[in-house]
């Protein structure tokens, strides 16, 4: 993280020279009120973030290791990863069961429509299983393929929600 925030620190040090140059520029030129304001409120906000920057630094330097061994730290992220896998599968689940609850056994189709895109959503229910798949047609011509959010194939979206 402190790598980061060198490299942030950096990228907005040259912006400001960057800022700088263009308004010294800018002073031996007249008639060009306008751009020298924004010039000026880009230093202004620039210089904001460099202050934060600079804070930040010094908090990530000052700051005490958490894990007394790489043993402990080992051991807390995968207590961690063991928590996250059963806390999701319980989301699932119950995300599963709702559908499985909510839309008849077969496929069921629904269609949405926006401004820019047209969605086509089928719910797939067998058994005590249940998949969303969406086909979004966009009104610049594209189209995507969605089961589970995951994208697929057009291929896969037909053969998987063909009424059987």
């Amino acid at each position: 993280m402190k790598k980061i925030k060198q490299a942030e620190k950096k990228a907005i040090l040259a912006a400001l020279q960057k800022n700088e140059a263009r308004q010294k520029e800018l002073a031996k030129t007249t008639g060009k009120k306008e751009e020298a304001t924004k010039l000026a409120e880009e230093k202004k906000v620039l210089d904001e973030k460099l202050a934060k920057q600079s804070l930040m630094m010094k908090l990530i330097e000052e700051e005490k290791p958490l894990f007394k061994s790489d043993q402990d730290k080992n051991e807390i992220n995968l207590n961690i990863v063991a928590a996250n896998n059963d806390v999701s599968k319980k989301i699932i689940d119950k995300k599963v069961n709702d559908l499985v609850t909510k839309y008849k056994q077969g496929v069921t189709e629904e269609k949405q429509e926006a401004t820019s895109v047209v969605i086509i959503k089928r719910v797939v229910v067998r058994d005590q299983e249940a998949w969303v798949y969406e086909k979004k047609i966009f009104n610049w011509g594209g189209v995507a393929y969605f089961r589970d959010k995951q994208r697929i194939t057009a291929s896969t979206f037909n053969s998987e929600t063909a009424v059987n």
